[in-house]
């Protein structure tokens, strides 16, 4: 097996380098801020050299992910002391406020339950969950290695995550 770390980097619209400029150059429009050509959604952490089986490799104990499991967060976020001292210079005053309101609207209008199935507008969120779940064959925890076809995959939106930031990310668990 070797190991090799592979992350999702999605690229959307908008202007500048970081995500938060972005969404600042789009005026906090969440329908203007979608994934363009140049993004790569594949995240693995080994590929097996023999059969080519990509692998995402976890911590976690079997009993543990028989339950609601963090397994990756694709999407933007603020994690560091100076990516929220960036999102402040960015977004002025209530600079948390505005990014957690983004974050939310984002959310409902792409990827929530309540948004319309037959919309384009969930596809878009149904395609970026598709696409990063389906990048890796197993998951390897620390007892058992798991088969993609026996794993769930859900968005989870979760409110002060970091210092009062909001967060989406990627949940798994073993079905059965």
């Amino acid at each position: 097996m070797k190991c090799i770390s592979v992350s999702p980097k999605i690229v959307w619209t908008g202007v500048g380098k970081s995500n938060f400029d972005k969404i600042k150059s789009i005026n906090f429009k969440v329908k203007d801020f979608i994934p363009i050509k140049g993004s790569k959604y594949e995240k693995y952490d080994a590929i097996n050299k023999s059969t080519k089986e990509k692998i995402e490799i976890k911590k976690y104990k079997q009993d543990k992910i028989k339950k609601w499991t963090m397994l990756l967060e694709p999407f933007f976020k603020v994690a560091t002391h100076d990516s929220e001292r960036k999102v402040m210079c960015l977004f002025g005053n209530g600079y948390k406020e505005k990014y957690n309101k983004f974050l939310l609207d984002y959310y409902q209008y792409y990827i929530s339950d309540n948004s319309e199935c037959m919309s384009p507008k969930s596809e878009i969120g149904k395609s970026i969950l598709k696409k990063i779940t389906q990048s890796f064959d197993s998951l390897q925890c620390k007892m058992d290695k798991i088969k993609r076809q026996d794993l769930e995959f859900r968005y989870k939106y979760s409110k002060n995550n970091w210092h009062g930031f909001h967060r989406i990310f990627i949940e798994f668990k073993v079905v059965n």
